[in-house]
């Protein structure tokens, strides 16, 4: 009878400790379902590019990820032809689990003077961002972005070529 008690004094103790001390609370990155069009209007630049390198912050406070991408298309805003994009270190904090050497489609927007990303911008591989593409459409290539000559140098040499080529057909007649 004496062994049982005591049986029920630890169960008691146990549970009363289960109750008072609790475990602490992980959450995970939660994010409201966004379409391709809501994210188009909030990014401020969208492009796809592949993995070229990955780098972890150096200060102790900085635990973001600082990715490099070469940039292939753009859709929205201004992007280098290799851009530097700030995530989340884990996909638990909604960072971006980027991977070298992958093509992704990126939604990113400014803050504190960086292109960030998350998993709530549906940035992710670009090959499953097939509804996104759909959306989006061709975007530019990053060679397609750049201006076509114009300007007066551009009208000077035009006019340089023709009077040579008017002086060399002269010159053969006479």
């Amino acid at each position: 009878m004496q062994k049982l008690i005591r049986l029920l004094l630890v169960v008691c103790i146990v549970v009363g400790i289960m109750g008072v001390v609790k475990p602490s609370v992980g959450y995970a990155c939660s994010c409201e379902p966004q379409t391709a069009q809501g994210m188009f209007e909030r990014a401020h630049v969208i492009f796809s590019g592949r993995v070229t390198d990955i780098k972890q912050g150096k200060e102790e406070s900085n635990w973001d990820r600082f990715v490099t991408l070469e940039v292939s298309k753009i859709w929205k805003g201004q992007a280098q032809t290799e851009q530097v994009v700030r995530t989340q270190p884990h996909s638990a904090a909604c960072g971006v689990e980027f991977e070298t050497g992958r093509a992704y489609l990126v939604y990113a927007y400014e803050q504190d003077g960086h292109l960030q990303t998350n998993l709530c911008t549906r940035t992710g591989l670009y090959s499953q961002a097939y509804a996104d593409r759909l959306y989006l459409g061709q975007g530019k290539l990053v060679d397609e972005r750049r201006e076509p000559w114009r300007g007066p140098d551009a009208a000077l040499i035009g006019f340089y070529l023709i009077a040579v080529g008017l002086a060399l057909f002269l010159r053969k007649r006479v």
